[in-house]
């Protein structure tokens, strides 16, 4: 150095090197500070996460078991249905699968109640309709709903989905 400007050139590099310095501590102070704060945040979730997991076991379990058994039941109902299916028509059973396909619940038979009307929509149906219905000879719809109505001494009572 052999200037006074040189010299003022060097020690404003140095001082800019020390800032340098000075942020990349303190940005690793705050990057270990941040990494202890997380790494403990990330332990409590764990902790959290196990005592979770083992409360909820049994019910998870006791579920996975419903869910095999439904399954099972499901499976069984296939299997009857494909028993009895090459007994019934194919327009008896084409007209079945439309109704019961294109409804959210599912349902394409309909008992007619005591009060003679539909239990699907409620309609009260004409005797005659009834009185056909009964006979059984025809297969018969009910004019507001679609569905297919059967007669039965003893209406089922509808199934509970909760059980």
């Amino acid at each position: 150095i052999t200037t006074n400007r040189e010299y003022d050139a060097v020690h404003a590099e140095i001082e800019v090197h020390k800032s340098a310095i000075h942020s990349a501590e303190a940005g690793e102070k705050q990057a270990s500070e941040e990494i202890t704060r997380l790494t403990d945040l990330k332990k409590e979730v764990d902790e959290k996460l196990e005592k979770v997991k083992t409360e909820n076991e049994p019910q998870i379990k006791d579920l996975k078991e419903k869910i095999a058994s439904i399954d099972s039941r499901i499976a069984e109902v296939v299997e009857e249905r494909n028993a009895l299916a090459p007994r019934i028509s194919k327009q008896t059973l084409g007209t079945y699968d439309f109704i019961r396909n294109k409804r959210k619940n599912k349902k394409a038979l309909s008992f007619i109640d005591d009060k003679g009307t539909c239990s699907i929509c409620f309609k009260v149906l004409e005797p005659q309709l009834i009185n056909e219905v009964k006979k059984g000879d025809l297969l018969r719809q009910c004019g507001s709903c679609g569905s297919i109505l059967l007669w039965q001494e003893e209406v089922p009572e509808p199934e509970n989905p909760e059980s």
